[in-house]
C-alpha cells in the first residue's frame, strides 16, 4: 500500500461532514428550553399571559405593556449537566460545570394617560435561549463492533458512484480514504482472485478487526456554545385591557462538538489501536420578530396570544478530521508503527427555523396567587437549508427535515404563592415535545421534561428572585454503523439542575 495524497479527500467528502449535521444542526437552532429570569424559571416559563418581568420581550412582548415603571436587572446562573451513557450494558459518566451570565435588561416606562392609550414602554434584554454546554462518556471493555465496520460497509457499498473502482481507492470519501490512508482500512486483493468467478473478491475492504472485535471502545463528546439573543422591544397599555407588543430579535450563535473515538485490540500483531477524532464548529447570527397580545377580559383573568416570526441564520461551519493507527512491527518486539492523516473543510450556508405560536392563560387570586398556562405549537418540518455553494446537499437537508421533523407542542405551567407582603414560593413544569418522526430511530425518547421551583423577595426599590430548575432527558446517540449496516447507539439519560439568581431595582 501507498500514501495518498488529501487533496481528493478534501473535495470528494466536502459534503459528508454538513450531511451528517446538516438536519441535527437544524434542530439544535430550533429548540428552545424556559430560561430568562429567575421569576420565569421557577414557573416552568408559563409568562405567556403575564407581564412586567423582562423574560416577556422574548416570549409574548405585549407583556412589556403591564410594566408601571423602569427596570433594571441581572440574572447570573450555574449549571451542572450529568449524563449516563450506556453501550453494551456498560455504563459510563461524565459532567459538566458551567456559570453562564443568563440575562439582563432594562425597561423604560413612559405615562401617555388621560388618553386611552395609558403608557408605552420600551425595553432592552439580553438572554441566553440555548445551552449547549455538555460532556459525555462512552465506553465498552469489550465491544461487539468497530467504527472501522461503517468505513469498510462504506467503500464495499457505494453510494451514488457510477465510477467506483476497487483499485482506486483514492476515489473513496472523506472518512474511508483517511481510514485507507492510516491502514485502518485495507484491501483483500492479495489473497487472488475468487475462485469461482476469476475477479477479486466483490467486498474487497476490510479491516483488523472484523467479526473477532472484543476490543476497548471509548467516545468522549465534548459540546460548547450558546445561542445568545437580543430583543428590542416596544409594548402599550390600553385602558388596562388590552396590552399589544412587537419586539426585534437578534441571535448570536456559538455552537464546538469535538468527538474523539478510540479503539485498543487485545493482541500482539497487526493493528494495536486506532484513534478518530472530529471537531466541528458552527457559527454565525440570526433575525426574527415576534408579536402578542393580551386580553383581561376581566381583573383576574388574562388571555394571551403570541407569535413568532421564523428565525433567519446565516451560518458558517468548519470541520476537521483526525485518524491515527498505531501498528505492531512484529509479533516478537515491541516496536510500533505509526500513521496519521488529517483532512479539513469550510461550508457557508442559511437556515431558516420555523415559527411558533403561543397560546396562554392565567388566572390572578388578588394578594394570594397566579395560576398560568402555555401552549407552544411548532412545525419543525418547516426547517429549511439554503447554500449557494451546493444547493443540492441543501436541498437533501430540507427534504430530510420535511421527513424526519414532524409539528409537535411544548406545555408549561406555572404557579405563584403569596406567602407575605414580600415574600413568594414558586413552581412550575414544562414538557417539550418530541420534534422527530416516532417512525425514526432518532425519535426514540425524545419528550423533554423539566421541573422548577423557587422563592422571592420584592419590595418598594427592588427585588431578589431564586430558581431551580431540574431538567431530564433519555434518547439514544448514534455511533456508526455496524458492518450489516445496523445502527450501533448508545442510550444515554441526562440529568441538568440549573440554579438562576435575579436581582433587580426599580428605578
Amino acid at each position: 500500500m501507498y500514501n495518498r495524497v488529501l487533496s481528493s479527500i478534501l473535495l470528494l467528502g466536502m459534503t459528508s461532514v454538513c450531511l451528517a449535521q446538516g438536519s441535527s444542526d437544524l434542530l439544535r437552532l430550533s429548540q428552545r428550553y424556559p430560561t430568562g429570569t429567575a421569576r420565569a424559571m421557577s414557573m416552568g416559563g408559563a409568562f405567556g399571559a403575564l407581564g412586567a418581568d423582562m423574560s416577556v420581550l422574548g416570549q409574548n412582548p405585549a407583556g412589556i405593556g403591564a410594566y408601571r415603571g423602569d427596570e433594571l436587572l441581572i440574572t447570573p446562573m450555574l449549571s451542572i449537566n450529568h449524563t449516563d451513557a450506556t453501550l453494551n450494558g456498560e455504563t459510563d459518566t461524565d459532567s459538566k460545570v458551567n456559570f453562564p451570565f443568563n440575562g439582563f435588561g432594562f425597561v423604560s416606562t413612559v405615562n401617555l394617560s388621560p388618553s386611552r392609550t395609558k403608557s408605552m414602554t420600551m425595553g432592552m434584554s439580553y438572554a441566553r435561549i440555548a445551552d449547549f454546554n455538555q460532556d459525555i462518556s462512552i465506553t465498552s471493555n469489550r465491544a461487539t463492533s468497530s467504527i472501522l465496520d461503517e468505513f469498510a460497509y462504506s467503500a464495499n457499498n457505494p453510494v451514488g458512484n457510477n465510477d467506483w473502482d476497487p483499485l482506486m481507492p483514492s476515489a473513496l470519501g472523506r472518512y474511508e480514504g483517511m481510514a485507507f490512508d492510516v491502514y485502518a482500512l485495507d484491501t483483500a486483493y492479495f489473497f487472488g482472485a475468487n475462485p469461482q468467478t476469476g475477479f477479486p473478491d466483490a467486498m474487497p475492504y476490510f479491516h483488523d478487526m472484523l467479526d473477532v472485535y472484543g476490543q476497548y471502545q471509548t467516545r468522549a463528546i465534548s459540546r460548547r456554545g450558546e445561542i445568545q439573543e437580543y430583543n428590542f422591544s416596544l409594548g402599550f397599555n390600553v385602558d388596562d385591557v388590552w396590552y399589544f407588543g412587537g419586539t426585534l430579535g437578534f441571535h448570536d450563535v456559538y455552537f464546538k462538538e469535538y468527538i474523539n473515538h478510540f479503539e485498543q485490540r487485545n493482541a500482539t500483531q497487526y493493528l494495536k489501536d486506532y484513534r478518530m477524532t472530529d471537531e466541528f464548529i458552527m457559527e454565525g447570527w440570526g433575525v426574527n420578530f415576534k408579536l402578542g397580545a393580551i386580553y383581561r377580559p376581566i381583573p383576574e383573568m388574562r388571555l394571551g396570544l403570541a407569535y413568532h416570526s421564523p428565525t433567519w441564520y446565516d451560518m458558517t461551519s468548519s470541520a476537521l478530521t483526525t485518524m491515527k493507527a498505531n501498528y505492531y512491527t512484529s509479533p516478537s518486539t515491541s516496536g510500533e508503527l505509526n500513521f496519521y492523516t488529517d483532512a479539513d473543510s469550510y461550508f457557508d450556508f442559511d437556515m431558516t427555523t420555523p415559527g411558533r405560536f403561543i397560546t396562554s392563560w392565567a388566572y390572578i387570586f388578588p394578594n394570594a396567587g397566579i395560576i398560568s398556562i402555555d401552549y407552544e405549537f411548532i412545525d419543525y418540518s418547516r426547517s429549511k437549508m439554503k447554500a449557494s455553494g451546493d444547493p443540492t446537499y441543501a436541498k437533501e437537508v430540507t427534504q430530510k427535515a420535511r421527513d424526519q421533523f414532524v409539528s409537535t407542542g411544548n406545555l408549561r405551567i406555572g404557579g405563584e404563592l403569596r406567602v407575605s407582603p414580600v415574600a413568594y414560593l414558586r413552581a412550575g413544569y414544562a414538557n417539550i415535545g418530541n420534534p422527530i418522526d416516532s417512525s425514526y430511530s432518532n425519535g426514540k425518547n425524545r419528550n423533554q421534561q423539566i421541573l422548577s421551583a423557587g422563592f422571592g423577595f420584592r419590595g418598594d426599590i427592588g427585588f431578589v428572585d431564586f430558581a431551580y430548575q431540574h431538567y431530564f432527558n433519555k434518547e439514544d446517540i448514534w455511533l456508526y454503523n455496524d458492518f450489516n449496516a445496523a445502527a450501533v447507539e448508545a442510550r444515554t439519560s441526562s440529568d441538568i439542575d440549573r440554579i438562576a439568581v435575579t436581582l433587580g431595582l426599580h428605578l
